[in-house]
């Protein structure tokens, strides 16, 4: 299976602060690793069903893998 990974940063936390670019590559993610700590209104610009996994501390690299 091939596949693109794309690290998206949310800067320091302010959601109207996400670049443009940013925002494109999360409307068009077919999937969504983040941090617990992203604010919802980052998250509320995937299309509506795009599956999505936060990611703690604790979550072990096995079950990122597993994603």
């Amino acid at each position: 299976m091939a596949g693109k990974v794309t690290f998206v940063g949310a800067g320091c936390g302010d959601p109207r602060l996400l670049t443009v670019r940013g925002a494109e590559l999360l409307g068009q993610a077919d999937f969504v690793l983040f941090d617990a700590a992203v604010h919802p209104d980052v998250l509320a610009r995937l299309r509506e069903g795009t599956p999505r996994e936060a990611v703690t501390p604790e979550t072990s690299a096995d079950r990122v893998a597993t994603l």
